[in-house]
């Protein structure tokens, strides 16, 4: 997995510090941090104050009506709020000016790049740039519905409020997007290194790309919603949609009532897969060093293949279910027992129960008239079936 490379210089020059404030203060001096900018690498010592020679500028004004948003900022925390009129208001550096422009229907919002001091290091921690508190507020008026929003941020928080829009894009390099509720035709946010709180979404189509950082969803209706993160926990409280596709290296995968019309498809390298109701046509649920624990499934065909975990499902209903787990317990409930089955189970190092009976390792029964099939497969591990009362 790849650093960022802001990340990585960020880490360099912070062990750097640490290193010349031990060797300042065994000499009876003390470093109190190091400034990375225009000027190259700055030590403050001996009473220093990082920062004190910056100047800001606040600002509150009207904006002209728009249609459509785009803002660009370097290290400010943006945030969209309703009111009655179109305004904006900020405090920024001074030498990282904010300018707006009308361009046709659409407002042009763009901050400076800094010349100076990009970010602040101390022994005890780093700070982006933000050594006073930078941010820029948008006011649009209640109930307006714009065609794009587009917001791209360096470092800093995002923070919407009730947001609608035909489009709406947000890239934030580090910091966090936390939104209210949300209504788009699409939706696209992709992050470096921040976590995505969202109350309660709408949109026709969903991406969310995160490098580190987590996702906390409440209510989701989508006709597809495509995740993609590399190290934190994904959690939908609700979710109404006709695909749902999530790939996570590092983290859990949680979902509370999932309704997905025609296919589910989680990929999950470590961690766990967890949902309390699930209900769809297709299911595919991989993980590699984690369990999957449901419970409730209503679902077409289920394949759930996992690597070192258990698979726990309290009540299913599906036409096909086939399981494989290395090392792991597999424990099914079935909604309509298992005389509705035809059953193919085998473990290596393991037995077989049914309804409290003991079939050893092999189990098969073609008796049932019905196309519904089991098809579980334990290299070591126990597989336990029982009828749902």
């Amino acid at each position: 997995m790849k650093l960022n490379k802001f990340v990585m210089v960020c880490l360099i020059v912070a062990a750097t510090g640490a290193v010349i404030g031990g060797i300042g203060f065994l000499l009876g001096g003390r470093v109190y941090g190091l400034s990375l900018g225009g000027k190259g690498v700055v030590v403050s010592s001996n009473g220093g104050n990082i920062g004190s020679d910056i100047e800001y500028v606040k600002e509150n004004k009207n904006l002209e009506a728009f249609k459509s948003l785009d803002l660009d900022v370097a290290f400010s925390d943006i945030q969209i709020k309703e009111a009655d009129h179109f305004g904006i208001e900020y405090c920024v550096r001074k030498d990282c000016p904010v300018t707006e422009e009308l361009q046709g229907d659409t407002m042009v919002i763009k901050q400076n790049r800094p010349k100076g001091m990009i970010a602040s290091f101390s022994v005890s921690g780093i700070s982006y740039g933000n050594l006073a508190k930078e941010y820029i507020t948008i006011s649009v008026p209640k109930g307006e519905k714009f065609s794009t929003i587009k917001l791209h941020n360096e470092s800093g928080d995002i923070t919407l409020g009730d947001l609608v829009a035909d489009e709406l894009t947000i890239e934030d390099a580090f910091g966090s997007i936390e939104a209210q509720k949300l209504a788009a035709g699409t939706t696209d946010f992709i992050l470096e290194s921040g976590d995505v709180t969202v109350d309660e979404m709408q949109t026709a189509h969903m991406t969310i790309k995160d490098s580190f950082g987590k996702a906390a969803i409440g209510k989701l209706e989508t006709t597809d919603a495509d995740f993609k993160f590399e190290s934190g926990d994904i959690k939908i409280d609700e979710i109404k949609a006709e695909q749902l596709t999530v790939k996570n290296t590092f983290g859990q995968v949680l979902l509370g009532d999932a309704d997905v019309a025609n296919k589910v498809s989680i990929n999950v390298e470590s961690g766990d897969i967890e949902f309390d109701q699930l209900t769809s046509d297709d299911v595919e649920l991989y993980t590699t060093f984690g369990y999957v624990d449901g419970k409730k499934a209503t679902v077409g065909n289920i394949l759930m293949d996992l690597e070192s975990g258990d698979c726990s499902i309290d009540d299913i209903l599906a036409d096909t279910v086939d399981v494989k787990d290395k090392f792991g317990a597999v424990k099914l409930g079935l909604r309509e027992g298992a005389e509705t089955y035809s059953i193919d189970a085998k473990t290596t190092f393991g037995s077989v129960t049914v309804n409290g009976e003991d079939m050893g390792e092999k189990y098969r029964d073609k008796s049932s008239d019905s196309k519904k099939q089991l098809v579980l497969n334990c290299e070591s591990g126990d597989i336990e079936l029982s009828d749902v009362e």
